[in-house]
């Protein structure tokens, strides 16, 4: 990827992610999930804001009948 274009997007992405993690509430999910997504080598803020956000949202969720 050396389109000057996608590369600068990719980076206003990253900011993005990483302004989002930086407030996030939960720590403890936080660690767990960056720790789960670097050891596979799918750590960057996007795919880690992306994991958090929908982790967070399951923890939230109740199985009813």
């Amino acid at each position: 990827m050396d389109n000057p274009s996608t590369l600068r997007l990719m980076e206003k992405e990253e900011l993005k992610s990483f302004k989002k993690l930086m407030e996030a509430k939960n720590r403890k999910l936080l660690d767990k999930v960056i720790s789960q997504y670097c050891k596979i080598g799918m750590c960057n803020y996007s795919i880690i804001s992306m994991m958090y956000n929908k982790e967070e949202e399951s923890s939230k969720e109740e199985l009813t009948w």
